[in-house]
């Protein structure tokens, strides 16, 4: 983003920002989803940009108010200049990518070559009927759209492998396993570690999951 732009937003974002008092009655400052839709296609740019100077202006976006009490002002604005990668779209995956664009992460990147089936419609968020026999990438895509429109989501309808894993991954501040094969899993693992980069493996069966970060350097 150009200086020029970038003043631009600033001066729109300050003329439709507003203040009110949260539910514990602090002075804040908001711009609304509307205004913040109206100067994205008023200047050109992303909503992502306009959040993004937002909250580097001390102005909260509305659709974020109710996250202060877990995470700072400077915290949001970390999230939305954040990139994670999410390989797998499914039961876990699918959940863990929609609270992500809801919490405000910038820009998602979701793995995942496999399909809708029926058997999906009874667990995995972004199965619909409409969507059965279609890519889970693609559907993250398209549905994250409407809950959080300032999310980047790059779906790539493949297997992560390590022809082009580090392509993929490259630039991300995490990455999430939320596959389904101990093969998949070790491989996933060794790109994140060749790429120095967080890795957050879950996995979930009935009514027992499990969690783990491993950091670069660990064996």
């Amino acid at each position: 983003m150009n200086q020029e732009t970038r003043t631009a937003l600033e001066k729109a974002i300050q003329a439709k920002a507003g203040p009110i008092k949260d539910l514990v009655g602090r002075d804040l400052s908001v711009l609304d989803e509307v205004h913040a839709d109206a100067i994205a296609s008023d200047l050109g740019v992303a909503l992502l940009d306009v959040y993004r100077v937002t909250l580097s202006l001390g102005v909260y976006p509305r659709r974020y108010l109710r996250n202060r009490e877990c995470v700072s002002l400077q915290d949001q604005l970390k999230l939305a200049e954040s990139k994670v990668a999410v390989i797998g779209a499914g039961g876990l995956g699918g959940t863990v990518i929609q609270l992500l664009g809801r919490m405000g992460v910038g820009t998602l990147r979701v793995v995942d070559r496999d399909v809708f089936d029926e058997t999906n419609l009874n667990r995995q968020v972004f199965c619909t009927r409409d969507w059965v026999g279609r890519p889970k990438a693609l559907a993250a895509q398209e549905q994250l759209k409407a809950i959080n429109p300032a999310v980047e989501v790059q779906a790539h309808i493949v297997r992560l492998d390590a022809s082009n894993g580090s392509e993929i991954l490259a630039g991300c501040q995490v990455i999430v396993d939320a596959l389904d094969n101990v093969q998949d899993r070790l491989t996933l693992q060794r790109l994140a570690r060749s790429l120095r980069t967080p890795l957050v493996h879950g996995a979930i069966a009935g009514f027992e999951g499990q969690l783990m970060t491993i950091f670069p350097g660990d064996p």
